[in-house]
């Protein structure tokens, strides 16, 4: 019963902080989808934690077993060395992005992601960084046309 209270509780914030990111969004402007404001993004963002939060809110109330989770956190260095991975290659993302331009660096960031979260096959890895890469391309430089750096190579 403790768990399914606690997720009724997170995804009620969850769903919280999305409605209070749509409010600020609407403030900064929306535009349209043509020539998108300032604040189209972060509604979206907004929109999808708020959606995503009434489904977990939604899903915890309604399911049938309310067992306690069999895995527990502990501080220890297998447990703290996932996220901290994730970090780093994060926080190296934001370094590479002016150095390598938007698309090599996000495609070396999906495929150091997606290699520290789950091994795959190399070939798998490369295919997905790479749709992910030209897919965000395509989304935020043609579509949304934001401006990223192009990099020492000259490219997106």
């Amino acid at each position: 019963m403790r768990k399914k209270k606690s997720l009724q509780i997170e995804g009620l914030m969850w769903a919280g902080l999305g409605f209070a990111l749509c409010l600020g969004s609407v403030k900064l402007g929306l535009g349209t989808l043509q020539t998108p404001g300032t604040g189209f993004a972060s509604f979206l963002g907004g929109f999808l934690l708020a959606l995503f939060g009434l489904i977990l809110t939604g899903y915890s109330t309604w399911e049938k077993s309310s067992q306690e989770p069999t895995v527990k956190f502990t501080f220890q260095r297998e447990t703290l060395k996932q996220p901290l991975l994730s970090l780093l290659i994060l926080f190296s993302y934001l370094l590479f992005l002016k150095i390598f331009g938007f698309i090599i660096a996000t495609f070396l960031f999906l495929f150091l992601l997606f290699k520290a979260m789950e091994p795959r096959k190399w070939i798998t890895l490369i295919v997905i960084s790479l749709c992910g890469s030209l897919v965000s391309y395509l989304i935020f430089q043609v579509w949304l046309r934001v401006s990223f750096p192009k990099g020492i190579i000259g490219i997106g």
